[in-house]
């Protein structure tokens, strides 16, 4: 009987206390803030939480169950101590890790082959630079700018441009 009567008047505190939150939830809402008088309801409320708990704690401490003594794993010295392998966290971080150097050597590779390509490149440049000395192509494509700028017709323009292109430039 005196446990029951404890219990509801706790939980009539309580259910006080949760109505005094909401209410005081909505004035802060609906009203414009004060911060004193904020502040003062918010004390009173927490106060009045903790005097709650307060009074419930040595209960729930009766009721609760502890161990008395807690039972050593014995596995737990070997998981910690006995790897042969690391940590699959680790593995995958040097898995990265490996990934990143062959992409070095990736990178090495590349670089190899542009320097080959930069070199063909040049070979190609100097062995045309030859072949234009050797057969006058600079000279062949100069073209008269007044000549080849003028006002003519379109059907005229193009058959000019036809026998450009079939004589080579020369008349």
């Amino acid at each position: 009987m005196k446990g029951q009567h404890q219990y509801l008047s706790l939980r009539s505190r309580f259910i006080k206390l949760q109505e005094s939150l909401h209410f005081f939830i909505q004035d802060t809402v609906q009203n414009p803030l004060v911060w004193s008088d904020s502040l003062d309801r918010f004390n009173l409320l927490s106060s009045q939480f903790y005097n709650l708990l307060y009074e419930l704690t040595p209960e729930l401490k009766n009721e609760a169950i502890f161990p008395i003594k807690t039972l050593p794993d014995p596995n737990i010295i070997p998981n910690v101590f006995m790897r042969t392998r690391l940590i699959p966290e680790i593995e995958d971080y040097h898995k990265e890790l490996e990934m990143v150097d062959d992409n070095v050597e990736d990178d090495e590779a590349f670089e190899r082959l542009v320097e080959e390509h930069d070199d063909v490149c040049k070979k190609l440049i100097m062995a045309f630079d030859e072949l234009s000395d050797e057969y006058h192509l600079q000279d062949r494509g100069k073209v008269d700018i007044k000549t080849s700028v003028n006002k003519e017709e379109p059907d005229d323009r193009l058959l000019n441009i036809l026998k450009y292109m079939n004589t080579g430039g020369v008349e």
